[in-house]
């Protein structure tokens, strides 16, 4: 699995799982629940990012 650092690691880390589901080595329900995890990853580093942006407008302001 690559490493998870932004919204383009984690299409990398699905088509891992998927290659990984694919040759028999991860089961779907597996992949499926490690998938849940990039996925809160990656919404968290989106809020985090908003969240940083939306100071920066704030301090315009």
């Amino acid at each position: 699995m690559p490493a998870i650092n932004d919204a383009e690691d984690a299409s990398a880390a699905s088509a891992v799982l998927l290659s990984a589901v694919a040759v028999g080595s991860l089961t779907p329900s597996d992949a499926a629940e490690i998938r849940k995890l990039v996925d809160a990853y990656v919404k968290a580093t989106e809020v985090t990012e908003v969240l940083a942006r939306l100071g920066k407008l704030e301090q315009r302001l």
